[in-house]
Parts: structure tokens; sequence; C-alpha cells
């Protein structure tokens, strides 16, 4: 059985916001299969372990219950280095943490405005409740689909409108102006970015089988079930800043994906490109192949196909 996310549809596809499609992109079957697919290395980037840490603090944990309670302190002073030698030497408390990075800060600051704007919008957040909550889903005899949905269901109220029912995504970044061609989470050309999470979202949440999904038996009501089936579900990113520019404040917005039988066409195509595709490098070997871009950030160590220089 094949167990595909919509991550691992990201390792492998490269969104064409000019075409609408998703073409190979460059990667190295090794490294998706250590770290995406088996998940033998674990390891988290900078802008993960922030990303984790507002989880942990505006839902209650991470994916599968992982608690990011600190981000690193800024660095100690010679003093304050010296001060905590001699404390752990004579068996006392480290006195000196170090202080909050100004990151830390305003990523705290940011789940106090996230908090008060669940309110004004009447936006549910119950911690171990509706948040991470995991969703299987069988699509054919050899495929398994699974998501971590970070706020389902809930409420939300937009504008004038009354409330409706929702499932939201949130993501922390530096820059929520950036634009395409810099990153892929250009949110700054929100047009340009990769739509397939919404897409599998919205395919997960219906026609939820109760069998593979007992733990979800109290959270989708009779109600919940039928506004799904009719339709009457949105998707949000909901995107804070934590690195404002000269020019800019602390933000937080919404970025809508809809859902339509087209989206839902082009996702299974996907899926079953992925699967095919992993059937083919199980049966040819997931052999390294890299390249200066895909091994830049690599954390697999010893791999003899390393690239470490840019080559023109």
């Amino acid at each position: 059985m094949i167990t595909i996310s919509q991550s691992i549809i990201k390792r492998l596809f490269k969104y064409d916001a000019y075409t609408d499609q998703w073409n190979y992109r460059e990667f190295c079957p090794y490294k998706v299969k250590t770290l995406y697919i088996d998940g033998t290395i674990q390891w988290c980037s900078d802008s993960m372990l922030k990303g984790k840490y507002f989880e942990t603090l505006f839902l209650g944990s991470g994916r599968d219950g992982e608690m990011t309670l600190d981000l690193p302190r800024k660095k100690l002073t010679k003093r304050q280095e010296q001060e905590n030698i001699i404390a752990e030497f004579e068996g006392k408390p480290i006195l000196n943490k170090g202080g909050e990075t100004i990151d830390q800060e305003r990523i705290k600051e940011q789940v106090l405005r996230g908090e008060q704007k669940a309110r004004e919008l009447k936006i549910d957040i119950i911690k171990n409740g509706n948040t991470q909550v995991k969703i299987l889903k069988k699509f054919s005899n050899n495929i398994m689909l699974s998501c971590n949905i970070d706020i389902f269901p809930t409420s939300i109220t937009i504008g004038n409108s009354k409330p409706s029912l929702a499932i939201i995504d949130i993501k922390l970044t530096s820059d929520i102006n950036a634009k395409a061609g810099y990153t892929e989470f250009c949110w700054g050309e929100f047009e340009k970015m990769d739509p397939i999470q919404g897409y599998m979202y919205h395919y997960m949440v219906r026609d939820i089988n109760p069998v593979l999904n007992p733990h979800l038996k109290d959270l989708i009501t009779e109600n919940i079930s039928m506004l799904i089936l009719e339709n009457k579900i949105s998707f949000y990113f909901w995107v804070f800043n934590y690195r404002p520019g000269k020019n800019d404040v602390l933000r937080n917005e919404f970025y809508s994906i809809l859902w339509d039988d087209l989206r839902k066409d082009k996702l299974e195509e996907l899926i079953k490109k992925t699967a095919s595709t992993i059937e083919y490098y199980d049966t040819q070997g997931w052999l390294a192949h890299g390249s200066y871009g895909v091994c830049k950030d690599c954390p697999i160590k010893n791999c003899n196909k390393k690239i470490t220089i840019q080559e023109k």
C-alpha cells in the first residue's frame, strides 16, 4: 500500500501557474525516500522550527502532538557562560538561558493577535479537539491518502456574511509580501502559488470513512457532514508574518482555495502520477542523484553523490 500526502506530491512535482499544471521537479530519489517517505532522518530548518513553535503556542501542538516550547536564544556573554559552568559544576540550576530573539518575541505577539482575530471571526480553536486533525482516505486498492489539518471543522465569519464551515491551515512566514521566483511560498503573488494543499484538504474531508477514522466520530456531526456534501465549506490559508519589512507591520491574512469538479480531476490525476512515480522507484531503486540545488540543504551525510559546488 502506497501512502500519499500533499507534501510528498510537492516533493516530486512543481506547479506552473501559467499553465495551471504540475510538472516533475528536479529531485533526488534517495533524499525523497529517506526524508519524506520513510522519515528515517529527522531534520528541521530554522523556518520550520519557528513554524512548529508557532503551532505549539497557537494550536496546542504540532503534527502528531509534537511540542516545540522554545527557540534558540540570544548568544550569552562570556560572564553568563562562566556563571552557567559554575552552576552546572555545583549541581545548581542554570541561571542564564539567554534572551528571546526579536523573531521569537514577534511570533508570540502574533499568537496573541491570532487569538484575538479568532474571537472576532468566531473561529473555533479547540486544542486537542479540532486541531492537528489526521484523516486517512482510501483512494484505490493500493493507494492510501493521508493529511493533517491544522483546524477542522470550524466556523468562520468573514465580512458581513453569516458563519460558515471552514478548513484552516495556518502558515508562519518571514515575508508576507514575497514574490514568485524568490520562494514557492509567494504570498505577495498568491495567484502563482501551488494550490495542491487546498485541493487535497477539500478532497479529504469529503466522504470520510468512519472505519479508517474512528477518532472523528464525535467531531464530524451530521450537520457538518451535510454542509460538506452540499459543498458549503471553504478552505483558507491563515498566514502570519514575523519579520515585516521597513514599511510593513505584523499582519495576518486569509487566502482561499476554491473547489469544483475540475480541480478534483486535476488532483486525482496528480495522485495517480505520484503513485506511479513511487512504484517506478520502488522497482528501479531510490538511488541518489545529486545537483547543487537539491543537495545544498540536504541533511543526509556521507552521500557520495552530494554536490556542494555550484557549476555552470
